[in-house]
């Protein structure tokens, strides 16, 4: 009777490590979920502020012309990437990891979700530059006085050279590994979890 007492407190903490590397997963997915909706809000807001920018303009350069239209048409396309993108991500990532019958189907959702974010947060870091050339190339077509353009112009680039200093830190100051925390092989199926605590056993 010991024996038999023994053995399945064995399986339940079995179970329990089970569940609570299960936990752990959603809890990760929670964090990127909320970390897609956040950019995507961002992405909506800058794609709006680039869309108010289209405007007739008449009397600057052809090359500034250029420069300023294919900046903000990159930006606009990059920001509604991202927008599609994570709501696509953060709808269909949960609704995969509800189809499976183990902890395999949320592994899988999770480290896509990781692999989709990894993208997105790059077309953000472009599409911000993108929208900080717009903004410097609006400066040159709506100003006339050239001093008064080139103070503009240094402040817009030394704001974003502290941007990009300041994201840098951050990412350093936060940086965690790459693979999810339970490893790619972290969760094993239900079954195989069983196969193996009988071998234990």
């Amino acid at each position: 009777r010991r024996h038999t007492m023994l053995q399945a407190e064995r399986s339940a903490l079995k179970w329990e490590a089970y569940h609570s590397s299960l936990n752990i997963l959603e809890r990760e997915m929670l964090m990127i979920s909320t970390y897609l909706d956040n950019l995507s809000t961002q992405a909506a807001l800058i794609a709006g502020f680039i869309f108010a920018t289209f405007s007739p303009i008449s009397g600057a350069a052809l090359p500034l012309k250029g420069t300023y239209y294919a900046s903000a048409a990159l930006t606009f396309g990059l920001m509604i990437y991202i927008l599609v993108c994570a709501t696509l991500t953060t709808s269909l990532g949960p609704t995969l990891a509800l189809k499976g019958s183990d902890g395999s189907s949320m592994r899988t959702a999770v480290e896509g979700m990781k692999d989709e974010r990894r993208v997105m947060f790059w077309a953000f870091v472009f599409g911000t530059t993108g929208f900080m050339v717009t903004v410097l190339c609006l400066v040159w077509i709506v100003i006339d006085e050239v001093v008064l353009a080139l103070v503009c112009s240094g402040v817009l680039v030394a704001c974003f050279v502290g941007l990009t200093w300041s994201t840098r830190r951050i990412l350093r100051r936060f940086e965690a590994p790459e693979s999810s925390a339970m490893a790619r092989a972290g969760v094993i199926s239900g079954e195989e979890f069983v196969r193996k605590s009988q071998v234990v056993e």
